[in-house]
């Protein structure tokens, strides 16, 4: 599970309602707890019980594959959760133990200095070093579970360099099912920057290997993320043909595009998005690593608000982000489709951009194309 190996490398450790929530499982980020708080007020938006234990089964397989110790919450039990066994699931929290990542005055000093020691060595990137210091682990402590672990993170330095397109997806495979989760369990937070030189020598492979939508994880877009080179990004992206009509792509350099703070760009995108894969936007903004904060509170709001009808679909969306933001007409293009969401985006675009007395004609077609976007936008006037 990536997510797992992600939350991993982010936090550290990851809870039941990390794993939820990077799944887009819970409800919307006001109305949920964060990271270590109160679980009986956390909502979930699922009705399907049986694939959220499922899920969590599989983050706890995977725990207890990379040997993660697991801390269980006490207190009131998960509103609406009648199985024991899911409700204990739900209040887990897995995260190294402690002699696997510092020293501890009740374990075996020698044993964590070991350990210590062998991760110093994998993160300097001194593969000769980190087999000797392996080996003094070995001796002291031959069945711990960064044994395994240190094992496999000394393969990956000692893999040779990726030669091929061919040999690219090999080594990918490697990355993913082997490197990551040892990197992720042996160096917690440090395990992106041990696995960043990794993924820049697959992407460098796949440097010109045309986009694959059965395979999309092939494209050097793809590894070139995973290792935060974000120009590179752009231009393996840009530089593919039919970048511009695949979701995936188009949500790849949304990404890149806000990671190097070109904020309208990356706007654009996920405008894009809206309408190619409506399902995939609304998947994308309620995640809780969706990074433009501000138009993910503006997603709320629109979803929330009592001016509006019914909830506005995505392709509605970029119209509402006008409201909520004015000055944003002043930076965005027109939109060049003919539909009605289209056409009521340039009205508001339109509205937006004058000064003075804003045109009667134009908020009489506003109205006509969506009232209720009519009516949020009369609110702000209004105010």
């Amino acid at each position: 599970m990536d997510a797992v190996c992600g939350l991993l490398l982010e936090l550290g450790e990851f809870s039941a309602i990390d794993v939820l929530r990077v799944s887009g499982l819970l409800g919307e980020p006001e109305e949920t707890a964060r990271h270590g708080e109160d679980l009986p007020r956390v909502r979930l938006a699922v009705d399907d019980w049986p694939a959220v234990g499922e899920l969590l089964g599989e983050a706890r397989d995977l725990a207890a594959h990379l040997g993660l110790e697991v801390q269980e919450s006490g207190g009131e039990s998960y509103p609406g959760v009648d199985d024991p066994e899911l409700d204990a699931l739900l209040r887990s929290t897995w995260r190294p133990p402690a002699d696997g990542c510092q020293l501890d005055l009740f374990v075996d000093s020698a044993g964590a200095l070991a350990i210590q020691a062998l991760r110093d060595a994998l993160l300097a990137r001194d593969a000769p070093l980190a087999r000797r210091e392996l080996e003094r682990l070995v001796g002291q402590m031959a069945e711990h579970r960064s044994v395994a672990h240190a094992e496999a993170l000394i393969a990956a330095l000692e893999a040779p360099p990726v030669g091929s397109p061919a040999s690219a997806g090999e080594r990918l495979a490697r990355l993913e099912r082997e490197w990551l989760p040892a990197a992720s369990a042996l160096l917690a937070r440090e395990g992106g920057e041990f696995l960043a030189p990794l993924w820049r020598d697959v992407a460098g492979a796949l440097e010109g290997v045309a986009f694959d939508p059965v395979r999309p994880e092939l494209h050097a877009s793809r590894a070139w993320a995973r290792c935060g080179d974000s120009r590179a990004v752009v231009r393996t992206v840009r530089g593919t043909r039919e970048h511009a009509s695949n979701p995936d792509l188009v949500a790849t350099l949304a990404e890149a595009y806000w990671a190097l703070n070109e904020r309208v760009a990356a706007r654009e995108c996920w405008f894009a998005l809206c309408r190619l894969d409506p399902k995939a936007f609304e998947r994308r903004i309620r995640a809780p690593g969706f990074p433009d904060r501000a138009m993910a509170g503006a997603w709320r709001e629109a979803q929330n608000s009592d001016v509006l009808e019914e909830d506005l679909a995505p392709a509605w969306f970029p119209a509402w982000l006008l409201i909520a933001e004015p000055r944003l007409a002043a930076s965005l293009p027109e939109a060049s489709e003919s539909d009605d969401a289209a056409r009521t985006f340039n009205v508001l675009r339109a509205l937006q951009g004058e000064e003075g007395l804003p045109s009667v004609a134009l908020r009489a077609e506003l109205r006509t194309l969506h009232p209720g976007l009519f009516a949020a936008y009369m609110a702000t006037r209004e105010s």
